[in-house]
């Protein structure tokens, strides 16, 4: 309990009276008489707040927040009282994964009315967090006196990937001719494809396509149309090892890997694909057989957000071994790792060598800027520049390692990791299907 600013005013309006009455040669009566009535005063605006306020405060917020975005934690607040309740509200910080704005709430509410407050949080951490209790200050009846109250209001927040940009790429994808192209059913003269419609033979056929019964009945040659299945399987791989656990412009690269992943996944689905999904250090964390619909992209968000990156170096042969044992088609693979040095690539190259003769494979890797910053400032040491330049030319021999053994290989951009991805995915897939 604290006095108010106007217990103060009245104070030192009180104090020229008693200087009178010092004067006048009355000053200790004066003194106890008018100090005894305004502390009666206090004791029974005390007492009586005590007893008349009373109101209700509930949390209002939503359950889920999506990393490194901007949410609202709100509270409705219902006054009971016959008079306007002024106040100023503070939420306990769960922990250190949310950065808090402001965490307070200056408000009021008048007589038997209810009003909504909030105050703004940026998740930076995936997982679960859990608030509980809030402290609440209110003026007492007359105004003279601050009432502190504690409230116990247990509330878990689950912080998933952040896929409120998906929206902005699916209409950025609509209007794009190469997510047209993978859209539209496409005939091929092949086999091992969908049977579509049978046509004239004409010259640059495939002979194989010839269908001869119908070309006996038409005395002609016919061959068979195929269309070519839409429905191929794509599995996201995700390295959550020691590189991921990294830095670049303030976000991790496994966040910024996972917030793709889920995006990904999204617009696979779109595509009329089937998605599957492993997560992997020096063990499968974890494992989706390919599938679509909601409810599968529901499964891929509920295996990521909980997702910690480890200090242990990615096993990438279990990782694929996990996948060769239920895959048996030609499939597309689309890994999320880092590679520091050309021996990691080998080593890669060597665990990856029945994968990369069976399977289409994307190896997406996020860029430091910051190296290619150190290797341009002038006032940097030599030793630095030189360093940051030999890092740079080691990443180009990487991309180049990977190009000769038929890998798609990009370095990404943080900020443009997912429309990356999204364009190796299509361009991949044009020349999967022939395209």
């Amino acid at each position: 309990m604290n006095v108010t600013k106007r217990t103060g005013m009245i104070t030192l309006v009180l104090t020229a009276p008693l200087l009178l009455a010092g004067i006048l040669g009355l000053g200790w009566f004066a003194f106890i008489v008018m100090n005894g009535t305004f502390l009666c005063v206090l004791v029974i605006d005390y007492l009586i707040s005590r007893k008349h306020i009373r109101y209700k405060l509930t949390r209002v917020s939503s359950t889920t927040y999506s990393l490194h975005a901007r949410e609202q934690m709100g509270f409705e607040f219902e006054n009971r009282c016959p008079y306007t309740l002024k106040f100023v509200l503070r939420d306990e910080k769960p922990d250190f994964g949310l950065q808090y704005h402001c965490n307070y709430i200056n408000g009021q509410v008048p007589a038997g009315e209810e009003k909504r407050f909030f105050y703004e949080i940026t998740p930076k951490k995936r997982g679960d967090h859990k608030f509980n209790k809030v402290w609440v200050k209110k003026t007492s009846m007359l105004g003279l006196l601050e009432l502190h109250d504690e409230w116990h209001l247990p509330f878990e927040v689950q912080v998933y990937p952040n896929v409120k940009k998906l929206s902005n790429y699916k209409m950025r994808l609509v209007k794009s001719r190469r997510f047209l192209e993978a859209m539209r059913p496409t005939r091929l003269k092949a086999k091992g494809h969908s049977f579509e419609s049978l046509k004239e033979y004409t010259s640059g056929d495939d002979y194989r396509s010839i269908n001869w019964q119908a070309t006996a009945r038409a005395m002609h040659p016919i061959v068979n149309e195929y269309q070519l299945e839409n429905n191929q399987r794509i599995y996201l791989m995700l390295d959550i090892g020691r590189t991921m656990s990294y830095t670049v412009k303030g976000f991790r690269k496994l966040d910024l890997v996972i917030n793709t992943a889920v995006v990904l996944s999204d617009i696979i689905n779109q595509s009329k694909d089937l998605v599957g999904l492993t997560s992997f250090d020096h063990e499968v964390a974890t494992s989706l057989v390919p599938s679509k619909g909601p409810m599968h992209r529901k499964r891929i968000v509920e295996s990521l957000y909980k997702v910690e990156a480890s200090m242990s170096e990615p096993n990438y042969q279990q990782a694929w071994l996990s996948v060769l044992k239920r895959e048996k088609h030609r499939s597309m693979m689309i890994l999320f790792t880092d590679f520091e040095t050309l021996q990691d690539v080998n080593r890669f190259v060597e665990a990856s060598a029945i994968v990369l003769k069976k399977h289409v494979v994307i190896v997406l890797m996020i860029e430091d800027e910051s190296i290619k910053q150190h290797s341009l400032n002038d006032k940097e040491s030599i030793f630095v520049q030189g360093t940051a330049l030999e890092l740079m030319h080691e990443k180009k021999k990487i991309i180049k390692k990977l190009a000769s053994h038929g890998v798609f290989a990009a370095m990404c951009k943080p900020e443009t990791i997912e429309m990356t991805a999204i364009n190796h995915y299509l361009e991949a897939k044009a020349k999967l299907t022939g395209m």
